[in-house]
């Protein structure tokens, strides 16, 4: 360079993470037998990165086919300015370096088609006549040969310093860009316009965490096929819909629901339960035996079941996975019948016996740092962590510092006086039944409050456990009631200090209650007046005090007066009577209202 020989220089071009059990991972060049040795999985299936200890998986996306034309027709190609047609013809175009290229023909009125590409998102036209003649113009090869030879004739000089710079600087931003794309799964803001149209327009949500509850969920991370994140945004449900070129190769029921349902697909795979559709669901929130090197990873949080088995009734998947070394459940022998009342719906009566001596036990690891200083100064011996207690005598005893595992262990059985004196005269339905365990926690999941925030039109507690929101008593939770006999709290949580509890005017003549009218009743344009009229968005039993005792309401259907005041004390004879109700029935009134419907509330058997 400038007449110097430059020579070959090699430099560092980052830390890249590696895929395991590829070529480059050091795991390929040992026998499956020495994993264990070094800490790793013996069946290690290998496909995933791993990036700040925690394991990325690469997302598969539906990509249009490569360097293949497809004709189309759309109505929105006229919109594109003065003479375009609906017809066009899209090609992707991807080199030998994987360098891809969206290009566009369209199809003019007067004859002459015209190339549409995009440069760092933004779309450019060219006619195709342009194109062609640049064809026989200087390329950017034969430019950069150009500027080359003039260089070593002397005659263009190059700075060797800046270019040797921009070659280390373009080197060391590699590792760090890889490690970024990983650990996040967006694209780097720098080579976002320039990688984002490889991808289909899609910059974000390219890497996943491998969440390895069981082996299943693992497995169907590598199976998952998403239609692209630019697509969640559009609210037309083609985009969702499962095509006939597809079927067969994606499974029309697996896919979850709400936002990703129908762009989060998974390859198709053959089972024979008809109940599939429940079941690929739950299988993947199973609490499940996915590993056994539970001492040597770092999962922030990591589900084990303690007892698991194999199922008695398999399937192919099963069989093909070779699930028996990572079970998802266990077998429960179950009986099929009605017995105290408990196991009404979707409930079920467990053998507390069963339950106490490890049925569904599992367990949860969460990784956390520890300061054993402190806890050496604070902590007894009984309760100091990673530390062997001795045994001794006084543990095979009742006493006050057993746990109750302990206890567990020492219980004689006893018969139930059930099972002795009640026999029962009927043939009940009984068999073995492989249970899975969700990862779902109640403690995780419940949210207790008196009082807070809730929505203005609806009244509805607001969501969200650290805003203070709170749930509804819905049905469920009122059969629960009822079962233990609760009438008046349900009286009091459902009716008196519900918080979507609002009072209306009812007409019980004609059943109206949009029709009460305050302001032929008042007055003049006081301050007074005025205030009396904003009282629709928040009547209330709170808001019926003050200066409306004195204030004379009336329907305006049947011209029917009332003192309120009367109203309250339940002394009026008017046909006007206060009403108690929800929050959503009061606006379902007023948006029926709005639409010419008249909506009635029999209230005359009300005092």
């Amino acid at each position: 360079m400038n007449g110097s020989p430059a020579g070959v220089f090699q430099i560092p071009g980052g830390d890249l993470p590696v895929m395991v059990l590829s070529k480059a991972c050091n795991l390929s060049r040992l026998s499956r037998a020495n994993f264990p040795k070094h800490g790793e999985e013996e069946r290690e299936v290998g496909g995933y990165f791993i990036v700040n200890g925690k394991e990325r998986v690469l997302r598969l996306l539906v990509m249009t086919r490569r360097n293949f034309p497809l004709a189309i027709s759309r109505s929105s190609f006229k919109k594109r300015g003065h003479g375009y047609t609906e017809h066009a013809v899209i090609m992707r175009c991807v080199r030998e370096d994987e360098t891809v290229a969206l290009m566009m023909l369209h199809w003019l009125m007067n004859g002459e088609p015209t190339l549409a590409f995009v440069v760092e998102r933004e779309q450019f036209f060219v006619p195709i006549s342009i194109l062609l003649r640049a064809k026989i113009c200087q390329t950017l090869d034969s430019t950069r040969d150009h500027v080359l030879a003039r260089s070593r004739k002397g005659k263009v000089r190059i700075n060797a310093t800046f270019v040797h710079q921009s070659l280390l600087l373009l080197a060391t931003e590699i590792g760090i860009s890889m490690n970024y794309m990983l650990a996040t799964g967006n694209l780097p803001p720098s080579v976002r316009a320039a990688l984002s149209p490889q991808f289909g327009g899609q910059s974000t949500g390219l890497s996943v965490p491998a969440d390895n509850v069981n082996f299943l969920r693992l497995a169907a991370q590598f199976r998952a096929v998403h239609r692209g994140s630019i697509f969640t945004d559009i609210r037309t449900t083609t985009v969702r819909r499962l095509l006939p070129e597809a079927w067969g190769f994606l499974c029309p029921v697996h896919t979850p629901d709400g936002a990703p349902c129908g762009l989060l697909n998974h390859l198709a795979e053959p089972v024979e339960s008809p109940r599939n559709m429940y079941q690929c669901q739950m299988a993947k929130q199973t609490m499940g035996h996915s590993c056994y090197t539970w001492r040597n990873r770092s999962d922030a949080k990591a589900y084990r079941l303690l007892t698991p088995q194999s199922p008695l009734v398999r399937t192919k998947t099963y069989v093909k996975y070779d699930l028996d070394h990572y079970p998802l459940g266990f077998n429960a022998v179950v009986a099929v019948m009605s017995y105290t009342g408990y196991d009404m719906e979707d409930a079920m009566v467990i053998n507390k016996g069963s339950y106490e001596r490890g049925l569904a036990g599992a367990c949860i690891y969460k990784s956390e740092i520890l300061d054993l200083a402190l806890l050496s100064k604070q902590s007894s011996s009984r309760g100091q962590p990673f530390s062997r207690r001795k045994q001794s005598l006084a543990e095979y005893y009742f006493g006050t510092g057993q746990t109750w595992f302990q206890l567990l262990g020492h219980l004689e059985m006893i018969w139930s006086w059930l099972a002795m004196d009640c026999n029962m005269e009927a043939h009940i339905y009984i068999g073995v039944v492989y249970y899975q365990r969700l990862r779902h926690m109640v403690a995780d999941k419940y949210q207790v409050r008196a009082e807070g925030r809730f929505e203005p039109i609806l009244r509805q507690p607001i969501k969200g456990r650290k805003v203070g929101g709170g749930i509804r008593l819905g049905e469920m939770e009122r059969d629960c009631l009822l079962s233990q006999g609760l009438t008046f709290t349900l009286q009091d949580r459902m009716v008196e200090s519900n918080c979507d509890s609002v009072t209306m005017l009812a007409c019980s003549k004609c059943g109206g209650l949009v029709h009460t009218d305050l302001s032929r009743n008042v007055s003049g344009n006081s301050d007074e007046a005025l205030s009396l009229l904003d009282t629709g968005s928040s009547w209330h039993s709170s808001s019926f005090s003050g200066p409306f005792d004195r204030t004379h309401w009336s329907c305006r259907l049947c011209d029917q007066n009332e003192d309120h005041s009367e109203a309250l004390t339940g002394r009026s004879k008017s046909h006007l009577k206060l009403v108690r109700v929800p929050a959503s029935f009061r606006y379902l009134t007023y948006e029926l209202a709005c639409l010419n419907v008249h909506t009635q509330l029999a209230v005359g058997d009300l005092a």
